[in-house]
């Protein structure tokens, strides 16, 4: 049986204050992730059939 890939989308999502950069990360914490939970990683998630990539990104 084939295997298709999962769509998924993430954004590097970049703010600028008093002409200082910061990156938006987030901390790893998955009930199934226990050798990875901890780690910072950029936001991310699977898109449903319904759902809109550009309305996800917005979202974050």
């Amino acid at each position: 049986m084939e295997k298709f890939a999962i769509p998924c989308v993430a954004a590097i999502i970049e703010k600028i204050v008093n002409n200082k950069k910061y990156i938006l990360i987030q901390t790893r914490q998955k009930e199934d992730g226990a050798e990875t939970n901890g780690m910072l990683e950029i936001p991310a998630g699977k898109i449903r059939e319904y759902e809109n990539i550009f309305e996800l990104i917005l979202s974050f």
